[in-house]
């Protein structure tokens, strides 16, 4: 059998730690199962559950591009159940543990708050989040989420910041509403969570109290069969509503142990995102703006990019440039409570999966930002021209800490640290940009290719310092 229920005497052998405060209406239970040879479902491919959704979503994925025409469609694939280890049933609380290992890879726990009022509006605030929402991830999956909380900010100027993506200038009262949910229902799960799901946080981030310092938040929607690498080893994700029963789709799955979980409301899932896991398609209208199937809830998830933007965020403050305007600005606050009379926030209506036009073809002469050729202008002979780039990443990091601050990028050339160390130190030093040369009409050869750079400048696209040297 690829699944045994432990009795509590096997769980205290193999030494699996249950939450001490579980509440009184839920009883768990332990299952030790077997990781499967290879995932079911399948890896990269989106799951449906019966044929109306399979001709639904098949003919919906010829019609529409994807927003990068240079990723590719995913198939879709009819589920057969039977290949399955295990489907949670209705009222079913259980935490699954590997049979060998036995750490923690999939905990579902139903009915968690126990009480309807508080779910609806905890949904209600959700969607009205995403209502307010103008920047919503993965554009490619079916329907719409959002990131709440602290983000790690651009890729090329990240900044660890509260996310300030809604539309509202004054979004603060938004903002401590979406944040009482998270902590509410945080707070809620740590009764039944083991302390393996949780214990990272703990240690690493120090953030248990609070709640995890970002997450997510999504109406409807589902993700092909995928794995991911963050920053906390398990995702937790609670559901705030549920319109219809499993048949309609919209169901999780671990691939890796064959395990389906239903979707249903005020439902928690925990799961090792290093494990295959996916949402199968659901039976929606598209395009309709008020589809009758409905599932929306809230996710913690961290960025595995938030501690490299806590250390630039900290380089900035160093530097003295840094953006540290309060996002609640106490004299402001929230003109209201989070909870107030009503019971939920009626959504405003919106398609499921809108209709993207093509990509507009930008034309072979547009010159992007990082195509520019950057010529610098620094003196013929000075201390830095035969460093390595170690050396000056370690001289410039020495400078901020003795309160010479300035701003530099680790990814920059050798050239382009000799210029900011030369700056640094007061020496008369300059840059200048050009566009790159062009191929002359029916000719293979490059014009503008001679090296007219006189002598005492360093031209980037013509590094004279050898790649060798940054490994010394």
């Amino acid at each position: 059998m690829p699944y045994q229920l432990l009795s509590s005497e096997e769980v205290l052998e193999r030494g699996i730690t249950l939450p001490p405060d579980i509440p009184s209406h839920i009883h768990l239970k332990v299952i030790a199962i077997s990781r499967l040879a290879s995932p079911y479902p399948p890896p990269n491919l989106h799951m449906v559950e019966n044929e109306t959704i399979l001709n639904l979503w098949e003919e919906h994925m010829d019609k529409v591009p994807l927003s990068d025409a240079r990723l590719k469609k995913k198939e879709i694939q009819l589920m057969d159940m039977n290949r399955l280890q295990y489907d949670v049933q209705e009222g079913e609380n259980i935490i699954f543990v590997d049979d060998k290992t036995n750490e923690t890879v999939l905990v579902v726990v139903q009915n968690l708050m126990n009480d309807p009022k508080i779910v609806a509006v905890m949904n209600g605030v959700c969607i009205d989040q995403l209502n307010k929402t103008s920047l919503l991830m993965r554009l490619d999956d079916a329907g719409r989420m959002a990131s709440v909380g602290y983000t790690s900010g651009q890729h090329s100027t990240g900044q660890l910041l509260w996310g300030k993506s809604l539309k509202e200038k004054n979004n603060a009262e938004q903002a401590y509403k979406i944040s009482c949910i998270f902590a509410h229902s945080w707070q809620n799960a740590l009764n039944v969570l083991p302390q393996d799901v949780y214990d990272g946080v703990v240690k690493e981030y120090e953030v248990t109290k609070l709640g995890p310092p970002s997450g997510s938040i999504s109406v409807n929607y589902e993700r092909h069969i995928h794995n991911e690498k963050n920053l906390n080893k398990y995702c937790v994700s609670h559901t705030t509503a549920r319109s219809h029963p499993p048949e309609f789709g919209g169901n999780f799955y671990n691939a890796a142990y064959g395990i389906r979980v239903p979707g249903r409301i005020d439902q928690l899932v925990a799961w090792a995102g290093s494990d295959y896991h996916g949402t199968s398609l659901a039976n929606v209208d598209l395009v309709d703006p008020k589809p009758s199937f409905h599932q929306s809830g809230l996710a913690f998830l961290l960025s595995n990019r938030l501690v490299d933007s806590h250390k630039k965020t900290e380089r900035k403050r160093k530097a003295g440039v840094l953006d540290n305007k309060d996002f609640f600005d106490p004299a402001e606050g929230p003109d209201s409570v989070a909870f107030n009379n009503k019971e939920e926030i009626r959504p405003k209506p919106r398609a499921v999966l809108p209709i993207r036009k093509p990509i507009k073809d930008r034309g072979a002469d547009k010159v992007y930002s990082k195509q520019r050729i950057e010529t610098f202008h620094l003196p013929a002979d000075h201390p830095y021209k035969r460093w390595t780039k170690k050396q000056m990443i370690a001289e410039l990091d020495t400078r901020n800490e003795n309160g010479k601050p300035l701003i530099f990028n680790s990814s920059k050339k050798n050239v382009g640290m000799m210029y900011l160390l030369l700056k640094n130190d007061g020496d008369e030093v300059s840059v200048t940009y050009a566009d790159p040369p062009r191929a002359e009409s029916g000719s293979k050869s490059i014009a503008g290719t001679k090296d007219e750079t006189e002598e005492g400048e360093y031209d980037a696209a013509d590094d004279d310092w050898k790649e060798e040297e940054e490994d010394d």
